[in-house]
């Protein structure tokens, strides 16, 4: 059986909660290319959600020992996976005012929080967000050449992956008889 990525398995979680809450939102495909992917809804906003593995220098977390427990098959090693969320909004009504871009940048900062939170993997209904994401900083792009289209804010997290061993064969025990020779 083929394990689903945790990253990818957060952002189909992700992708889930923004079909229901804001369909507006364009979760973008997880990876590098998504960020600086042009995107155009039209009016009267345009809002999107990029995760991306790693930090901007390609640093992508540690491998530590995973904890040992009776499960079959057990933990074999975790990764403590360094995501960079991209959050990114545009109020294209009011493109030059500055207060708008924020109060936009800040609402979908907001309901990707609690996407990130809520995740549920749709294909298995496991949960991928809550205990397994650890917090860290967050940054504006100040980036001159995109600010003419809407404010980014850059969210890094550590999301808690695990990888298995390869199963043990259970043995189940049946009826036996002992059989004895009568004297």
């Amino acid at each position: 059986m083929a394990e689903t990525s945790s990253i990818l398995a957060l952002e189909a979680g992700i992708r889930a909660f923004f079909a229901k809450q804001n369909p507006s939102v364009s979760v973008g495909v997880t990876g590098w290319k998504a960020r600086f992917q042009h995107l155009n809804q039209g009016s009267p906003v345009a809002n999107r959600v990029c995760l991306i593995p790693g930090d901007p220098n390609g640093a992508d977390g540690a491998l530590t020992r995973g904890r040992q427990t009776s499960a079959n098959p057990r933990n074999l090693l975790e990764w403590d996976r360094k995501v960079t969320v991209s959050v990114w909004a545009f109020d294209s009504a009011n493109a030059a005012d500055d207060r708008a871009q924020i109060v936009a940048l800040e609402n979908l900062l907001a309901q990707t929080l609690q996407a990130l939170h809520r995740a549920v993997d749709p294909d298995t209904g496991a949960l991928v967000g809550v205990a397994n994401i650890h917090w860290g900083s967050i940054r504006w792009t100040v980036d001159n050449k995109e600010m003419g289209a809407g404010r980014e804010v850059l969210v890094d997290l550590i999301l808690k992956s695990t990888f298995f061993d390869l199963p043990n064969g259970v043995a189940f025990p049946g009826q036996t008889l002992n059989r004895t020779p009568s004297t």
